[in-house]
């Protein structure tokens, strides 16, 4: 992820000492691939472009790049961006197991290279507008805006202000001395996600709650599954090859809404927005 306000001291907090291991990599993919917000990006992408391949695809602030992983499976052309080096060094770890070939581009998202700009299908990033503040918090939106080309539509994945479970998880966590996330978060109202990105020339398709409660007690409050020791819902890692098939099965097969509460009140919000054409 690029640096709050632009300050690259914190880039030695993303990442990890080892490459990711691939089992918990294919879990959060099949958590995204399973989920409401999935569904809803499918659906903006086949309004769009009638499908997935060859669309070209940025995900600003890729960590892992474990959504545009999904992107690749079915065929896009992925570029993606951060400026920490550990970060991208996962993400490079990821996609040489996976078999996908994304281009990497090491750089601060404030100060991306004019080559990058009108160019993209598709602009996203999974958690990473929450950890800009002041100005830098509305040149993020402009930055979406200025990768994508005329009818392109952009992706912003973000915490919601209203997450009742996450902020129930943080407070006690906090209350018991834990680190709950190593660079401030502010997270995003609708309201603001609609105002950003009209603010940056863009026309606001949809704002939706992205996940169900279930997953958010789960991750935030405790896991149940795991704390009675059951197998994982998304399935036993078995290797790259059935990890691709099992990702593409659910991805094709999700068509999950969220209900009245969790669109209101889930973990993550997903703004959908396009660049007028």
């Amino acid at each position: 992820m690029s640096a709050p306000r632009g300050n690259e001291q914190h880039q030695d907090l993303w990442g990890h000492g080892t490459f990711p291991e691939l089992a918990p990599v294919f879990r959060s993919c099949m958590g995204y691939a399973s989920c409401p917000g999935w569904h809803a990006i499918q659906e903006a992408v086949l309004a769009t472009f009638s499908g997935f391949k060859g669309l070209r695809t940025v995900e600003l602030g890729c960590g892992e790049g474990k959504v545009s992983l999904l992107f690749a499976l079915q065929g896009a052309k992925t570029t993606l961006v951060d400026y920490s080096e550990k970060q991208l060094g996962n993400a490079r770890h990821v996609a040489e197991a996976f078999a996908i070939e994304p281009v990497f581009m090491p750089g601060n998202l404030l100060r991306l290279p004019s080559e990058a700009f009108d160019r993209y299908d598709v602009s996203m990033s999974f958690g990473t507008a929450e950890h800009f503040f002041d100005e830098d918090r509305q040149t993020i939106f402009d930055v979406h805006r200025r990768v994508l080309r005329p009818g392109g539509i952009t992706l912003v994945w973000v915490p919601n202000r209203w997450g009742l479970l996450f902020h129930a998880g943080v407070a006690v966590r906090q209350k018991l001395g834990r680190v709950t996330c190593p660079v401030d978060e502010i997270p995003f109202s609708r309201g603001e996600l609609a105002e950003r990105a009209s603010r940056a020339g863009l026309r606001v398709v949809r704002i939706v709650g992205a996940d169900y409660l279930r997953n958010d007690f789960n991750n935030f409050i405790v896991n149940l599954r795991r704390l009675c020791r059951l197998p994982e819902r998304a399935g036993t890692y078995e290797g790259v090859e059935a990890a691709r098939a099992k990702l593409l099965a659910t991805m094709e097969q999700n068509e999950s809404r969220p209900g009245v509460f969790a669109n209101l009140f889930s973990y993550p919000l997903l703004l959908i927005a396009q660049r007028p054409t």
